[in-house]
């Protein structure tokens, strides 16, 4: 039964073809650029919307940074010792932790290549609820004396 209707429609549609190809062609012309249009609009808002972040709840995160009293100096990174009066004052976010990326220059023998890297303080994946792509986070003892500790990107060792 479905495939007798079908029949029927190709059958007309092929008539219609025969007796008025420059309509069809109109019709194929305008449904082809229609499909294009829309495949467009929908690529470019898709590249341009900004998508969330790759966390377990993004819309909970909160970025702070302090304030520097030097002129010309927008903010600063804020150090170990205040993360840590901030942990031990907290009494409204889950956890805390601190990042600050920098450039840095990775010497092998007798070539060098700038690399950015993440330098964070121990605890900072917790509230970010993930964990490394490879290896494990730096542990509280582990940090004792050190400021910041690196986290180094699988693509150094991919790359050199």
């Amino acid at each position: 039964m479905l495939l007798d209707v079908l029949g029927q429609n190709l059958l007309h549609s092929w008539r219609h073809l025969r007796r008025k190809p420059s309509f069809c062609i109109v019709v194929i012309a305008t449904t082809a650029l229609g499909i294009g249009v829309n495949t467009v609009i929908f690529s470019l808002t898709y590249g341009l919307l900004p998508r969330p972040f790759p966390y377990a709840s993004p819309d909970q995160l909160v970025r702070s940074r302090t304030d520097s009293t030097r002129p010309g100096q927008a903010g600063v990174d804020i150090s170990i010792p205040d993360l840590h009066d901030y942990r031990t004052a907290n009494r409204t976010f889950f956890d805390m932790g601190i990042f600050a990326e920098r450039n840095i220059d990775l010497v092998d023998g007798a070539t060098a290549k700038s690399i950015n890297v993440a330098l964070t303080a121990p605890g900072a994946f917790n509230g970010l609820e993930v964990t490394p792509l490879a290896g494990r986070t730096f542990l509280e003892d582990e940090a004792a004396g050190r400021s910041y500790q690196r986290e180094n990107s699988p693509n150094i060792y991919h790359t050199r």
